[in-house]
């Protein structure tokens, strides 16, 4: 039986205990989970704060995924790009270094426009996942049919919601609250055209003549080195480049961002281990005290007393 002065310092003592014990399990949780608090409530004053932070987080991580997924549109477009201008200038100058001599060639270079219009055509039906990247704004594709029966290309019927020069203001990305950023290129372009109708013309011209010769070499300039009326394949890259340097500036901004609020939400629900471990260490030690004292009191009797 536990002997003790008063009542109130019994219960006194048996609360201390109790409230060590709570502190040491709460203590243990939180090593083991990491975590400061199972539950919002569990953070007081510092719930709003969390979940503000959250909140902005899910909201730049869900803004840095978009920019990343059109990032690897634009990557994807402008190797195509590059593709179709390295083939449309390396038969340029195979037409250049052969029109003197059609008679044997001319065969040959019909045969290569042809292959060199399909090649074209499926690069400029590229694309990303499911989605169409030449398309304007029919996203399924194709952007271009290659019909082999006569050797002509449509770049024209499948692209959809295009202005004049075969833009589209429609696809745009939102990097922000703020900012939208425009990053179309489509088969409708100028530069596709001309590539396209300069094939055509060799594909077609039988027999080859250097009128024809020319006129595909005058598409071709075109293609490769714009006009007053559309752009070269150069600058659709330079575009496409700009896009994605806008977007990488962004996308940079919102990691800064994901890197800071991490911190914080870190800094709220997450605990200091070695803090915790030496808290929890000087409570069992206190505990282990409370223990004695109540063993010796449990040995307090008036016999032990008269002894």
């Amino acid at each position: 039986m536990t002997r003790i002065a008063t009542l109130a310092q019994h219960n006194l003592l048996l609360a201390n205990v109790l409230n060590t014990q709570a502190r040491i399990s709460q203590g243990q949780l939180q090593i083991g989970t990491g975590q400061k608090a199972q539950v919002y409530s569990g953070l007081a004053i510092d719930v709003n704060r969390l979940l503000n932070a959250k909140e902005l987080s899910d909201k730049a991580t869900q803004y840095a995924d978009n920019i990343g997924v059109v990032q690897q549109r634009l990557t994807l477009m402008d190797k195509a790009v590059g593709q179709i201008g390295s083939v449309i200038r390396d038969f340029k100058n195979d037409i250049q270094g052969s029109r003197n001599d059609l008679t044997t060639q001319g065969s040959r270079l019909q045969s290569d426009a042809i292959t060199k219009m399909q090649f074209l055509a499926d690069l400029l039906n590229s694309k990303d996942g499911t989605r169409a990247l030449f398309g304007g704004t029919n996203l399924a594709g194709p952007a271009t049919t290659f019909n082999a029966g006569t050797n002509t290309v449509d770049n024209l019927t499948n692209v959809t919601g295009t202005d004049a020069q075969g833009r589209v203001a429609a696809l745009a990305i939102k990097s922000d609250d703020t900012t939208s950023v425009r990053y179309d290129a489509t088969a409708r372009e100028a530069p596709f055209e001309n590539a396209l109708r300069g094939l055509e013309a060799i594909a077609n011209g039988a027999p080859l003549t250097q009128a024809i010769i020319d006129t595909a070499l005058t598409f071709f300039e075109n293609a490769l080195n714009g006009t007053a009326l559309g752009p070269s394949f150069q600058d659709i890259q330079v575009r496409l480049g700009s896009a994605n340097q806008f977007l990488e500036a962004d996308r940079q901004k919102h990691v800064q961002f994901l890197n800071y609020a991490g911190d914080v939400i870190s800094s709220i629900q997450n605990i200091n281990p070695a803090e915790i471990i030496a808290k929890v260490n000087k409570d069992q030690v206190q505990l282990e005290a409370s223990y004695q004292s109540l063993a010796r009191l449990s040995e307090l009797s008036l016999l032990n007393f008269l002894r």
